[in-house]
């Protein structure tokens, strides 16, 4: 029982935290309380500066509350009471928070009050208050005076006056107000939170735009813009919008340059290549076994050239392409199950093995030729960094809304800040990583561009030991 207020606290400490750090609530909130604080110190400068007699409404209820008490004072004195007794019961009878003394001043000129507070310092101004006939209203060192008016106690007439303490009269009145009239505070309060909030809009949601469109290109989106709503706008947001759009206009243009040139370099050398098999097959017939070795090594090295032109052709392909090329809807664990199957039999040559743990049947709509490219290379990749003696683990798992396939390796992992870097082309760690390191450099960047064609994720993390690789389908119907 005692632990849940303790959660209940945490979550709304997480909450308001959340709330916190997002600068969309931090702009509304500080630019709200400076508009209360604003209209706060607006209207005490008011209160303060405004005397009470010059404000009608003001002034009409401080002559109110003059003629309410003395009327008090008329019905206490009825019963021939002594004057101090009749100050004392009505004094009795008012609210605490109103902040009166109540003073009168007899035909004689002696002047009543409970306790000496306020007689020093608004002696003289009572006095001079007193013969009049008219009640009024003055201001004299910080007190309100109000009076005077009439009243009767033991067949003799005094002049009775309320005295108010200035800055307890004017927070009485703002608490007055708020009581008499709190439609009028909720309304004010409402209407100043409505304009900070179109302010924060109007101010954070070019931000979100930047923010969208900056993870966007984060995620390999080059085409991701701001937009009209950003950049028609003249302020410094509209500003960055526009050069922002022009940074990714380039950055769109450098990476298709960039694999254009790939996809040129690539088809040029293909004829030079075929050539050099030619020149490689007339140069074995004329030489008739001399210098077998040399030729050999000649041989292997354009069949890695050969591949790897293949790949980065297939690679810039799949990024080129605007949808996945031959389409076709297939079972993707009939394909994984042939690919265990082939790499496993590779893979016993190296005293490694590869086993499909798991296996639900599922079926995708794509280019199998790129899928099943994908993953060989990434069970590949895991067989040429396996130690000796161990296996490869392949599951395939088929949820409701994502189809997940993992392999699994038990070799030497890769260090943290390399793991977001491996789907790179060209990306090397430690160069070897303690295994073979023949390989072009981009099987596992082919392997992203597939899975991210087909509306996947790919994703890399260590675990102990080895590297799992975690690939995520959507499920098609």
């Amino acid at each position: 029982m005692l632990k849940k207020p303790g959660a209940f606290l945490k979550i709304v400490r997480t909450f308001f935290l959340r709330i916190w750090y997002r600068i969309y609530w931090k702009i509304f909130l500080w630019f709200w309380l400076g508009t209360c604080v604003l209209v706060t110190a607006v209207i005490l400068t008011l209160l303060y500066t405004v005397e009470p007699g010059d404000f009608l409404p003001e002034k009409r209820a401080l002559l109110e509350e003059l003629q309410s008490k003395s009327l008090m004072v008329d019905r206490a004195g009825f019963y021939n009471s002594a004057p101090i007794d009749v100050l004392e019961k009505v004094s009795r009878a008012m609210p605490l928070s109103s902040y009166t003394y109540l003073v009168l001043v007899s035909g004689d000129g002696r002047l009543i009050s409970l306790g000496r507070y306020p007689l020093r310092k608004v002696r003289k101004t009572v006095f001079e208050m007193a013969p009049g006939v008219a009640p009024e209203i003055r201001l004299t060192e910080g007190q309100v005076i109000v009076g005077p008016a009439t009243v009767r106690l033991r067949s003799e007439d005094y002049s009775f006056f309320m005295v108010k303490k200035r800055p307890r009269y004017l927070f009485s009145r703002v608490d007055s107000i708020t009581r008499s009239h709190p439609g009028f505070v909720w309304t004010a309060l409402l209407v100043s939170g409505l304009l900070c909030l179109v302010l924060t809009l109007y101010l954070v949601r070019p931000l979100r735009k930047l923010q969208s469109a900056v993870g966007l290109i984060a995620s390999g989106d080059l085409s991701a813009r701001v937009g009209r709503v950003v950049c028609k706008r003249h302020d410094e947001f509209g500003e960055l919008g526009r050069d922002f759009d022009v940074m990714a206009e380039q950055l769109e243009r450098l990476d298709q340059h960039k694999l254009q040139l790939l996809r040129n370099v690539s088809h040029e050398l293909r004829s030079p290549l075929t050539r050099l098999q030619l020149s490689l097959a007339l140069a074995r017939n004329k030489t008739i076994g001399q210098a077998e070795v040399e030729h050999d090594r000649i041989e292997r090295e354009i069949g890695r050239l050969d591949e790897m032109i293949g790949r980065i052709i297939l690679w810039s392909k799949m990024l080129t392409a605007t949808s996945t090329e031959q389409t076709e809807s297939f079972r993707l664990d009939d394909t994984v199950k042939m690919l265990v199957e082939d790499a496993d039999f590779e893979a016993g040559a190296k005293n490694r093995s590869v086993e499909l743990i798991h296996c639900d049947e599922c079926t995708v709509q794509g280019n199998k030729s790129w899928l099943s490219s994908a993953v060989e290379n990434i069970i590949r990749n895991a067989i040429r960094f396996a130690p000796e003696d161990s296996v490869i683990n392949v599951s395939l798992v088929n949820a409701e809304l994502v189809i997940t396939l993992t392999v699994r390796d038990y070799g030497p992992g890769v260090p943290e800040d390399a793991v977001s870097h491996l789907f790179e082309p060209f990306y090397r760690v430690d160069e070897t990583r303690g295994g073979d390191n023949s390989g072009s450099g981009l099987g596992m960047a082919i392997a992203r561009a597939a899975v991210e064609g087909h509306g996947g994720a790919i994703s890399a993390r260590n675990v102990v030991p080895g590297l799992e690789i975690t690939i995520e389908l959507p499920v098609t119907h």
